[in-house]
């Protein structure tokens, strides 16, 4: 009888054929740096650790081998009532007695178990709990046993497992019910619960590591083996579609590495003829595996990173790095930054709307031919299949490369994502670097501190850089011993001048936004002289009105207003003119307007010549000050701030002390560093929920969906202080012109959450439900006016209830 194990309708492959392409897969991923040097951290015996990987491996499909899955598949259905994954589990529990399995707990094999169970979902409290028919029994089909000896005795001589493969009473097991099983879950969840409350939280860490990162080689074979699958089975019967062992150019197709001449491939960076800055040469050589950067924005802090990473890479066998950024925009920047020096597959992207970054990508390498042959027509179901495939590995944090938002990262610890142990079982390999760490979030810098303790504890290197890191957020971090390279004699250049207005650079008058008409001269002055320009204030509504009343004298082409409350696709499209008009040579460019909210002040490599911007706590404005002369050693840029008559959104006192702090003429790092320092002298550190959660989801824990609802919007755990939230919406205008094959998704847009209610208690109708074939998604449309140009007509909507709105 033969058993199947995968189906894609007139496609299958046998249960043998699934079963060793994922052990082909995994133990080719167990021979890379990964593996040993996690034991290594971790005080295991990295055979041992290898042979537990292969086994659970072996055996994490064995719950297919049963009459109702076979049965379900022969019908091509799913097993929806059949969970194959918890069926494994007494035959490996019998297997592992019986022949003396190598185990990751000397009492009995838990992990290895609860890693198959979980292998299609979260582990969670609910887990299997509530099953649609608990008195279904096993019935093991006889086929099984063979298939599974037969694949032990062909790859044991690799996996170098020495014990006669069992003889399992499949009668006896087939006796079991599906009820019995769930029982025997809920056992083993409370002897885990009782365990971890007696244990440190270093040892939760550990404890936890050592399940996420078994979970992971499983994930990951399991899930590349269907992708082959997916990809190059044929009609009819399949078997094995891999070699085994693998040839390491069959995983590099699955798996990309690090590029051989990676540290060359980085040192083409340099202008000719240029070398690496002292701080950087330091940070290539510096030994620890933890620590700090303190260097201002355009002298290459990033370059300085990946020489770090490149040594630890080598020191303490990594896989892969992980880089985080406050949000969507820079991380986006970044992603095309460092694709363009390591190369596109090598680099992956992961935040709430990467998955159209990564369609629109792939729309571009079909039509270039880069992923075929020769040129395709844009085919809308494969752009979307190879969008989801991309964006999945970049949520798991699988390639050598990642770069997310710390919020990601932090809710992989916390069970934010049905992903999230796979994902923190990837960061088991990998090295993080925090990206512009900033004081101004208190909630978000408290969850950063409680993330690189765990990060210590599971001895993972980490590295945290900012421009200005002000002393009283290391203390507030618990950084005090972490190494701290700084860059000198970047920190003391002055790239640019500090004017200060006594009047804003907007106002509000009787409800309305007025701009400062000596500014609006002063801009169309420097336009005239062919001057770019950025002028950068606080909230959203703030900057369309000043975009307002500067678009009726300049080029429509010259003068962009950009900030977060666009559609995707257009703020996307705005993101790209701007690096693409301000990234010709200087001598080349052309005068430039840019009216934009903080959304501009991290990790963009764009500069102006002057920059007008609203106070701002003194770390973000010194970001804002590295878009002025960026790179330059002479003050020949000209940052001019000004006063705000409303604090939000941010804290009052510090905003007062940022403007009473910073001084006026030639400005450096240095300078602003220290102001930074007096400004958060009464940094404590705020309260965080990071630990609390990681211990209740040490292993078992809530289900992801209590977590958060949705890719943006915490429930349980929220990361950062959220002054107003949001809720997506697509324009009305937009829906009623939408093409058939265009995605909504591209279009959707975030609109303050009070809107609704605020609509709703009025009965002004703003919103509607609408639905889109053949889907049937429901989706919110709001009527508000909007235009690509420049977003929801927030200023229009009623005076004095438009809330708190940032980016």
């Amino acid at each position: 009888m033969v058993l199947w194990g995968k189906r894609d309708g007139e496609r299958w492959q046998t249960l043998y054929g699934h079963i060793r392409d994922s052990l082909a897969i995994a133990e080719a991923l167990t021979r890379g740096p990964g593996l040993i040097g996690f034991c290594r951290r971790h005080g295991l015996d990295a055979h041992r650790f290898r042979q537990i990987v292969g086994l659970v491996v072996l055996f994490h499909d064995a719950g297919k081998g049963t009459a109702p899955f076979q049965e379900a598949l022969e019908a091509d259905r799913a097993a929806w009532n059949f969970p194959h994954a918890l069926a494994a589990l007494p035959l490996m529990d019998m297997a592992w007695r019986k022949a003396s399995f190598p185990k990751l707990l000397e009492e009995a094999p838990i992990l290895e178990v609860l890693a198959v169970a979980a292998h299609h979902t979260e582990l969670h409290r609910d887990l299997y709990q509530n099953l649609p028919e608990p008195h279904k029994r096993l019935s093991f089909l006889p086929a099984l046993l063979g298939v599974l000896h037969r694949l032990y005795e062909e790859t044991a001589p690799i996996w170098g497992w020495a014990a006669a493969f069992p003889d399992l009473p499949l009668d006896e097991l087939s006796r079991r019910t599906l009820g019995e099983l769930s029982k025997a879950l809920l056992r083993i969840r409370e002897r885990i619960t009782q365990q971890v409350a007696g244990m440190s939280m270093e040892e939760q860490a550990r404890f936890r590591a050592r399940y996420v990162a078994l979970l992971a080689y499983l994930k990951a074979a399991d899930k590349a083996a269907s992708r082959v699958f997916a990809e190059r089975a044929r009609p009819g019967e399949n078997g094995p579609l891999l070699p085994f062992p693998l040839p390491e150019a069959e995983l590099e197709s699955l798996f990309p590495n690090w590029p051989s001449d990676a540290e060359e491939g980085l040192r083409s960076t340099l202008p000719p003829g240029g070398d690496w800055f002292d701080y950087q040469k330091k940070l290539q050589e510096a030994s620890f595996r933890w620590g700090l950067v303190r260097a201002p924005c355009g002298r290459g802090k990033t370059e300085a990173a990946l020489l770090w990473f490149l040594r630890r890479r080598e020191l303490d066998g990594l896989d892969r790095l992980i880089w985080t950024l406050p949000t969507q925009v820079t991380s986006n920047a970044m992603r095309e930054r460092l694709a363009r020096v390591f190369g596109e597959e090598r680099v992956g992207l992961y935040h709430g709307r990467s998955s159209l970054e990564h369609r629109e990508r792939i729309r571009a390498r079909l039509q270039q031919g880069l992923e075929g042959p020769a040129p395709l027509d844009p085919d809308p179901a494969l752009e979307l299949e190879w969008a989801r495939e991309a964006n999945f590995w970049s949520e798991v944090l699988a390639y050598p490369l990642v770069v997310t938002t710390a919020d990601h990262l932090l809710y992989s610890f916390v069970h934010g994502f049905p992903q999230a142990d796979f994902a923190l079982g990837m960061l088991q390999g990998a090295a993080v670097v925090f990206d512009e760490v900033h004081a101004y979030d208190d909630q978000m810098q408290a969850e950063l501190r409680e993330a690189m303790a765990l990060l210590r504890a599971m001895g993972i290197p980490h590295l945290v850089m900012s421009a200005t890191l002000p002393d009283p957020l290391i203390r507030a971090g618990r950084l005090e011993n972490y190494p701290l390279i700084e860059d000198t004699a970047g920190m003391i250049r002055r790239p640019f001048q500090v004017l200060k207005r006594e009047q804003p650079l907007i106002r509000n008058e009787n409800a309305r936004l007025i701009a400062n008409e000596e500014v609006i001269e002063e801009v169309l002055d420097g336009y005239r002289n062919g001057a770019v320009q950025f002028l950068i204030v606080n909230t959203v509504r703030k900057a369309q009105a000043l975009y307002r009343q500067l678009r009726a004298f300049l080029p429509p082409e010259d003068c962009l207003c950009l900030h977060s409350r666009f559609a995707y696709a257009h703020r996307r499209a705005k993101e790209r003119r701007v690096i693409e008009r301000l990234k010709r040579p200087k001598a080349a460019r052309e005068p430039f307007v840019l009216v934009a909210t903080q959304v501009i002040e991290v990790s963009l490599d764009i500069s102006a010549d002057r920059i007008f911007s609203e106070i701002a706590p003194l770390d973000a404005l010194a970001q804002r000050g590295g878009r002025v002369n960026r790179g330059g050693d002479l003050p020949h840029g000209l940052f001019i701030v000004f006063p705000v008559d409303d604090p939000r959104p941010y804290d009052e006192g510090r905003l007062s002390r940022s403007w009473e702090l910073l001084g006026e003429g030639p400005v450096s790092y240095a300078d602003l560093h220290q102001w930074a320092n007096r400004v958060y002298a009464d940094l404590e550190g705020g309260m965080a929920r990071l630990l609390e959660l990681f211990t209740e989801c040490t292993l078992f824990g809530p289900d992801p969906a209590e977590i958060r609802f949705d890719e943006e919007h915490g429930r349980r755990y929220q990361p950062r202080r959220i002054e107003q939230p949001t809720i997506d919406v697509i324009p009305h205008e937009i829906w009623a012109q939408l093409q058939p094959d265009a995605s909504p998704l591209e279009f959707l847009t975030p609109v303050p959450l009070w809107w609704l209610a605020h609509s709703q208690r009025k009965g002004l109708d703003w919103f509607y439900i609408a639905e889109r074939l053949p889907s049937r998604r429901p989706w919110l449309i709001c009527r508000q006016p909007y235009s690509e140009e420049i977003g929801f007509e927030e200023t229009d909507i009623e005076a004095g209830a438009s809330g708190v709105i940032i980016e």
